[in-house]
């Protein structure tokens, strides 16, 4: 009885999804989209995802972590195709909260996100060997903070659009 219901389920969603044309095939875990992309998780349901689920892209970015309303939304793990990966808080398919960025270059950002950019405190050290600790805002050191350049000089006090002010 159980497998007759849980096969009835799916048909009953394969059918309200055929409609969708972006969705080609749905297993029991894994939602195969027409253009390649694969969902796999337990939170796809009426075309929506919800909870906890790994995303790939055909173009080879991967999403692995919480969703909401089909966006990355909680906490979550994105690597794009070049090497780039940000482990942290998403809210509405954005960096927004606390993270941390690893580039392909080699530099790391681990701080403060707010709508995809570096805002608030945050630790950045770039590939050269210069490590600044402090605010950021908009993607730029602004505000208090200590820059440390590989070079040995260090400058603390305050910043404004990347550059040292007092």
């Amino acid at each position: 009885m159980k497998a007759l219901l849980k096969t009835s389920l799916l048909a009953i969603v394969l059918f309200l999804l055929s409609s969708s044309n972006s969705v080609a095939q749905i297993t029991s875990d894994t939602v195969r989209y027409a253009d390649g992309s694969m969902f796999i998780g337990r939170g796809y349901l009426n075309g929506v995802i919800n909870g906890y689920g790994t995303m790939i892209w055909i173009t080879g970015e991967r999403y692995d972590g919480e969703w909401k309303d089909t966006k990355q939304h909680g906490f979550g793990t994105m690597r794009w195709a070049n090497g780039d990966v940000y482990s942290g808080d998403w809210k509405v398919n954005k960096r927004t909260g606390t993270g941390k960025m690893t580039w392909h270059t080699g530099d790391i950002y681990d701080g403060q996100w707010k709508d995809d950019k570096q805002q608030g405190k945050g630790k950045m050290k770039w590939a050269a060997g210069d490590y600044y600790e402090g605010e950021f805002k908009n993607n730029l050191v602004d505000g208090k903070g200590t820059m440390k350049y590989a070079t040995g000089l260090v400058y603390k006090g305050k910043w404004k659009d990347n550059n040292f002010v007092k």
